[in-house]
C-alpha cells in the first residue's frame, strides 16, 4: 500500500523540494500552501503522515495540529513539524500539543523522508506471517533498479528502491527489509561499503545481503565476502538466477526481528547542541547537518532541560561554561533523571585544565573535548558515543551465553555457506561457459538470428520515448528511429549521411561538431546540449549522448546514441536561475552597505572597541565578505548557464597568463606559508580564449591548492603542449580528495572539507564556475588525487592553429 503524505508550507521552494524527495521514496504527495487549503485536504482524509510548517500566511500551524489530533478520523495520523530553530518554545509547544516529530530549518530532505518513513512504519501494524518478503534494491542505475523491481514483484516480493548507498542505509533503517540486493559499483558509498556499515549495525547484523558485481573473478569474490555479503551475482545475470540466489539466502539466513528499543545506526540521529554562543552554535549545527544529523539548538541549560521533556535525542553536546546554569550543573541534572541518564553527553570547553575535565566527568559526562574550529575530532567522538549507546542497548537485551552460542553458530554457518557458494559459483561458471559455446555455435549457423536481432532493435527503438541514432566511423548517419523522424518531420533518406546536420541551430552547431570530433579522435563517449529544429520550425533544446560502437577486438566502427527533448526542464531551470540572479542582485547592495559600516567599526573609526566586541565585528566582516563572494559566484553561474556571460575570444599565450596569475597569488600563498613553483622557460603556448575568464580559472585553482597545502610546502604549476592541446596543471601537497567527494567535486556547493574551506574563504562554487568556463572554451577539466599525497587539477584547451 502506498503511504500518502500531506505537505503544508507557504514556501514553494520547500514544497517542490519535499515533493520530489517523498515521491522518490514511494509516497503519494499532496501539497498545500495555506492553512485553509490544508483543512480542505484533510477533510477528504486518507493521509498516513502530515508535514506542517508552524508559520502559515493565514494561521498558526499549531492550531492545525490541534485540529488533526482532536478529530477522530485523523487523530492516529503521524505529524512531523517543520519550522525554524530560532525559538525553542515553538518546538516545545508543538511537541507538547501532540506532534510526533520536529525538524528544524534548514533541513536535509533525505533526513525528513527518513523520519517520515520511520513514523509511518511505527504507525502501521507489524507485518503478519505469510506476507510478502520485503526486499530493498540499492542501485544508482534507474534502468537496472526498475528491471530488478519488476522481476522481483512478479515473483511475489514487495520491493523498495534507493538510488545511492547513503539513501539505501536510511531506507533500510526506516523499513527493516527482509533482504537487500546491492550494486557493488556506485558513486559515493559503494556496495561493499554499504554492507560493511550494515554488518556493524546490530539491527542488520544477520539481514541477508546479495551483492551485484560486474565480474566474477576471485578478487570480486573475496571483496564481496570480506564485506559481509551472503552471496553475489554478476550484473548481467538473468532474473531467474537472481531469484534462486535470493530464495536460497532467505531460506538459509533467517534474520530475527530486532528488539523495538534497538535503533539502527543508519537511522536519522537527533543531536541536542547547547551553547550560549550563537556563532559557535550555528557553525557546530552546520557541521553536524552535513554529516546527516538532525540538530536541535538550545542557548542555555534551562532550554536544554525544557527540550528534553518533550523531545527524544540520541546525543547531547553541551558547552561547559554558560551563564545562570552551567554545562556541568545541567549535566548533573540530566544524569539524575532516570529517563535521560543513558543519553550520551559530551561537554565542550575552551580550556584544557585537568581539574575541569575531572569535574565534568564526575558530573556524569560521557566525554570531554576542547572547543576549536576543527570539528573532525568532535564528529569522531560523537559517532563513538552513538555506537557505544547502541551496543549498550543491545547488551541489555541479549544474555552473554546466548550471544556466544549464536556467534559460534554464525561462524559455522558462514564457513558452510562459503563452501556452498564457491561450489555454486564454479557450477555457474561452467554453465556459463557451456552457454557461451552454444551461443557462438548458433551464431555461426546463419545470419537469420542477426536479422531477427536487428528487427527487435528497430521495434524497441521505434517504440522508445527518446530519439535513437547511429553513425559510421566518420560521423555519417546510418540510422535514426521513428521518434527522430516524427520530431523532424522528414524521411529516413533526408536524415542519412550529413542530412541531420542542418537541423542544428547555427549558434550551437560548431560546439556540437567539436564535441563529436574530440570524442571520435580519442574513441570515447560524448554528451552535449544543443537546439534542434522541429518539424514545425521551432528550435527545441535536446540532450545528445553518444557512445562508441566497437568490434570484439575494440576497434571503433561508429557511434550509437540517444537524443532527448528537455526544453521544458531547461525553461524551468532558466526561471530558477533568473530568480536567483534577481535575489542576488537585490542582496548585494545592502550587503555592500553593511560591509562598509562594519569596516569602519572594525577600523576604529567610530571609537575604540573592547577586545571581545572587535572579535565579533571581525567575524561579521569575514562572514559578510564571504557572502558577497558567494553572491558574485552565483551571479557568474547564472550568467554562464543562461548564456548572458560574454567571452572575448582572441589569441593569447597561456604560459604568460599562468605566470602572471602565479605572481598575483604569491602574497596570498605567503599568508598561508605556501610557495609556488613554475617553469618560466616555456613560451608561445597559444590558445584562443578570454583573458579575464581564463585568469579566473587559474586563480581559482591556485588559491584552492594553497588552501589545502600544509605550511612550508610548494604548489607545483606547469603549462605544456600535450597531444595537440595546451595543458595547465596545478599540484598541491594536501591530504587528497576523499573518495566519497570525488564524483561530485565539480558540482555546486560541493566541498571536500567544508569547515576548512569556509575558514579560508571558499564558497563551494569555484570549481563549478571553472568547469563551465573551460567547457565554454571547448576544453576539459579533471583531477588526479591520492590520499595523503595531494591532488593535481588539470585543464586542457585546444591549441591555436
Amino acid at each position: 500500500m502506498t503511504p500518502s503524505v500531506l505537505i503544508v508550507d507557504d514556501s514553494l521552494t520547500v514544497r517542490m523540494d519535499l515533493e520530489e524527495a517523498f515521491r522518490e521514496a514511494g509516497f503519494a504527495v499532496t501539497l498545500c500552501g495555506t492553512k485553509k487549503e490544508a483543512e480542505a485536504a484533510l477533510a477528504a482524509g486518507g493521509f498516513a503522515l502530515a508535514v506542517l510548517d508552524i508559520l502559515l500566511p493565514d494561521g498558526d500551524g499549531i492550531d492545525l495540529l490541534k485540529a488533526i489530533k482532536s478529530t477522530p478520523a485523523s487523530s492516529g495520523m503521524a505529524v512531523l513539524l517543520l519550522s525554524t530553530e530560532a525559538e525553542v518554545r515553538d518546538r516545545v509547544r508543538g511537541l507538547t500539543t501532540g506532534a510526533d516529530g520536529y525538524v528544524g530549518k534548514p533541513y536535509d530532505s533525505a533526513n525528513v523522508v527518513a523520519r517520515a518513513l520511520d513514523l509511518t512504519r511505527r504507525s502501521l501494524p507489524a507485518r503478519p506471517e505469510g506476507t510478502k518478503p520485503l526486499v530493498l534494491v540499492i542501485d544508482d542505475s534507474a534502468t537496472s533498479r526498475e528491471q530488478m523491481k519488476a522481476g522481483l514483484e512478479e515473483a511475489g516480493y514487495a520491493v523498495l528502491t534507493a538510488p545511492r548507498g547513503e539513501d539505501g542505509l536510511r531506507v533500510a533503517a526506516a523499513t527493516r527489509p527482509d533482504a537487500l540486493i546491492i550494486d557493488g559499483n556506485m558513486p559515493g558509498l559503494d556496495g561493499p561499503g554499504v554492507i560493511r556499515q550494515l554488518r556493524m549495525d546490530a539491527v542488520f547484523r544477520r539481514t541477508p545481503c546479495l551483492l551485484v558485481t560486474g565480474t566474477l573473478d576471485r578478487h570480486e569474490e573475496a571483496r564481496a565476502l570480506d564485506a559481509g555479503a551472503d552471496a553475489f551475482i554478476q550484473k548481467d545475470e538473468n532474473i531467474g538466477v537472481v531469484l534462486a540466489r535470493l530464495g536460497a539466502i532467505l531460506r538459509k539466513t533467517r534474520s530475527p526481528a530486532a528488539a523495538p528499543e534497538t535503533a539502527s545506526l543508519s537511522a536519522p540521529k537527533r543531536i541536542l547542541a547547547v551553547d550560549d554562543s550563537m556563532t559557535y552554535l550555528e557553525e557546530l549545527s552546520s557541521q553536524l547537518r552535513e554529516e546527516g544529523y538532525e540538530v536541535i539548538q538550545a542557548r542555555s541549560g534551562q532550554e536544554a532541560l525544557d527540550l528534553l521533556t518533550v523531545q527524544e535525542v540520541d546525543c547531547i553536546l553541551m558547552d561547559c561554561v554558560m551563564p545562570f546554569l552551567s554545562g556541568k550543573e545541567t549535566c548533573a541534572r540530566i544524569k539524575k533523571n532516570s529517563a535521560w541518564r543513558d543519553i550520551p553527553l559530551v561537554l565542550i570547553t575552551a580550556h584544557e585544565e585537568g581539574e575541569a575535565m575531572i569535574e565534568g566527568i564526575n558530573a556524569g559526562a560521557d566525554d570531554y573535548i576542547k572547543k576549536s574550529g576543527d570539528f573532525e575530532v568532535l564528529k569522531a567522538r560523537l559517532r563513538a558515543q552513538i555506537r557505544r549507546k547502541q551496543f549498550e542497548d543491545e547488551n541489555r537485551q541479549i544474555r552473554e551465553k546466548l550471544l556466544s552460542r549464536e556467534l559460534e553458530a554464525a561462524e559455522a554457518r558462514a564457513s558452510r555457506e562459503l563452501a556452498e557458494t564457491r561450489a555454486s559459483l564454479l557450477a555457474d561458471l561452467e554453465r556459463k561457459n557451456a552457454d557461451l559455446e552454444k551461443e557462438i555455435a548458433e551464431r555461426k549457423r546463419g545470419e537469420a538470428s542477426l536479422r531477427e536481432s536487428e528487427e527487435r532493435f528497430r521495434v524497441i527503438a521505434d517504440s522508445s520515448p527518446v530519439m535513437i541514432w547511429m553513425t559510421d566511423r566518420d560521423g555519417r548517419c546510418v540510422y535514426v528511429s521513428k521518434p527522430w523522424l516524427d520530431f523532424t518531420g522528414r524521411t529516413m533518406e533526408d536524415e542519412l549521411g550529413d542530412g541531420w546536420a542542418d537541423r542544428l541551430h547555427p549558434d550551437d552547431a560548431a560546439r556540437a561538431f567539436e564535441s563529436f570530433r574530440a570524442a571520435r579522435s580519442e574513441g570515447t563517449s560524448f554528451k552535449f546540449e544543443a537546439r534542434m529544429r522541429r518539424w514545425d520550425g521551432d528550435y527545441r533544446w535536446v540532450l545528445d549522448h553518444g557512445v562508441p560502437r566497437r568490434t570484439p577486438d575494440g576497434t571503433v566502427v561508429g557511434y550509437i546514441g540517444t537524443c532527448l527533448d528537455f526544453s521544458e526542464r531547461r525553461e524551468i531551470e532558466q526561471m530558477k536561475n533568473e530568480f536567483i540572479s534577481v535575489v542576488s542582485h537585490e542582496l548585494r547592495t545592502p550587503l555592500t552597505a553593511i560591509r562598509g559600516s562594519l569596516g569602519l567599526i572594525a577600523a576604529g573609526k567610530t571609537g575604540p572597541l573592547a577586545e571581545k566586541t572587535k572579535t565579533m565585528v571581525d567575524i561579521a566582516v569575514t562572514s559578510t565578505d564571504r557572502l558577497v563572494r558567494l553572491i558574485n559566484d552565483i551571479l557568474d553561474i547564472e550568467k554562464i548557464e543562461s548564456g548572458k556571460m560574454t567571452f572575448q575570444l582572441k589569441p593569447l599565450d597561456l604560459a604568460v597568463l599562468v605566470e602572471q596569475a602565479v605572481e598575483s597569488t604569491r602574497a596570498y600563498g605567503d599568508r598561508l606559508g605556501v610557495t609556488f613553483t613554475l617553469d618560466t622557460r616555456t613560451r608561445d603556448l597559444r590558445v584562443r580564449g578570454d583573458v579575464d575568464r581564463l585568469t579566473q580559472v587559474v586563480l581559482n585553482l591556485l588559491s584552492n591548492a594553497a588552501k589545502f597545502s600544509p605550511p612550508k610546502s610548494a604548489v607545483e604549476v606547469s603549462v605544456a603542449r600535450v597531444n595537440g592541446k595546451i595543458r595547465v596543471a596545478v599540484k598541491d601537497r594536501g591530504p587528497g580528495i576523499p573518495e566519497e567527494f570525488q564524483g561530485r567535486i565539480f558540482q555546486k556547493f560541493s566541498q571536500a572539507d567544508s569547515s576548512d574551506t569556509r575558514q579560508k574563504g571558499g564558497t563551494g562554487l569555484g570549481l563549478n564556475i571553472s568547469k563551465a568556463i573551460v567547457e565554454k572554451h571547448g576544453g576539459t577539466i579533471y583531477f588526479e588525487t591520492e590520499t595523503g599525497a595531494g591532488t593535481t587539477f588539470f585543464f586542457d584547451l585546444p591549441a591555436e592553429a
